[in-house]
């Protein structure tokens, strides 16, 4: 299951406030009414706040919005872990169908034929392995 994204709520009110900049005055800087920032500050909260009103609300206060996405690990970790488990399930029902053939393989021949496996797909077939949920 996907964990929700969480901004971190530590960007417009807080620097807003560390410059000494009220709500109204952030408001005049972008047309909108005061309102508007209220609604602006809880939507960053909320993570419903777009990227470009935070882009024009840090712009305002004379500041870069950066937008990014970190991987929680390498990229190249992040396929082989997928490609992994995509060459697993594949083998499990390999082994399944053997099983009843009385074909089975032994738990090191089965490991290497994974490890074989994810191997092949990291090299050869890096979309196919994101079909897996």
């Amino acid at each position: 299951m996907r964990e929700k994204c969480k901004i971190p709520a530590l960007l417009i009110a807080p620097i807003r406030d560390a410059i000494g900049m009220t709500g109204e005055q952030l408001a005049r800087r972008l047309g909108v009414q005061k309102q508007r920032i209220v609604a602006l500050e809880k939507g960053e909260v909320a993570g419903t706040a777009t990227i470009n009103s935070m882009k024009k609300a840090a712009e305002a206060m004379d500041c870069v919005f950066v937008y990014a996405l970190l991987p929680r690990k390498s990229l190249e970790a992040n396929v082989e872990n997928q490609a992994h488990k995509y060459a697993k399930k594949m083998h499990t029902a390999i082994q399944h169908s053997m099983l009843l053939e009385q074909q089975g393989l032994t738990m090191d021949e089965n490991r290497q034929g994974i490890k074989e496996n994810t191997d092949y797909l990291v090299r050869n077939s890096a979309k196919a392995i994101w079909e897996l949920d």
